[in-house]
């Protein structure tokens, strides 16, 4: 029994070190000769921390599940804050908007900071935490997710996408 126990506590400690919570893909685009580079980083079923590149132009955002209603472009929705366990905390204006059908975004508006972050997140080494302080909101909240699998995403972003 004693053999069983830690064979399973072996194969799920491998299993669990194994996932990534963090990845990156690209895409050719089809309407133009621009790859489209995509950074996941899954904070669970209902949150992620999303960003996009096309050409120069570059996306930072965090994502939850909401029906985005009758949401059209992009509203002004408050502060965005993003810091891994090492590096510089980042803020930013942050706009709301409807990401697809079953998402709503909030994303990070100052793109001269997006280089920085994206390196910022991929030096992390246990931890990244993002926080709202929405205009709307009775109070700030934040989340945190693993840092695991970040800094071959954010090197693989970096390496795809064309900053300015």
């Amino acid at each position: 029994m004693k053999r069983v126990l830690l064979s399973l506590t072996a194969l799920l400690v491998l299993t669990t070190g194994a996932s990534s919570q963090w990845m990156t893909s690209v895409e050719d685009d089809l309407f133009s000769d621009e790859k489209v580079v995509t950074m996941i980083g899954v904070g669970s079923d209902n949150w992620s921390i999303y960003a996009t590149c096309q050409g120069a132009k570059a996306t930072l955002a965090y994502i939850e599940r909401a029906d985005p209603g009758g949401l059209t472009g992009s509203v002004p929705a408050g502060k965005i804050v993003i810091k891994a366990d090492v590096g510089s905390r980042w803020e930013s204006d942050a706009s709301i908007y409807a990401h697809n059908d079953s998402f709503i975004g909030f994303s990070f508006d100052d793109t001269s900071q997006l280089r920085q972050v994206i390196e910022d997140l991929g030096k992390a080494n246990s931890k990244i935490t993002v926080g709202l302080d929405l205009i709307l909101a009775d109070s700030p909240s934040q989340s945190s997710l693993g840092a695991q699998g970040s800094s071959r995403a954010a090197r693989d972003f970096l390496a795809e996408c064309d900053f300015e």
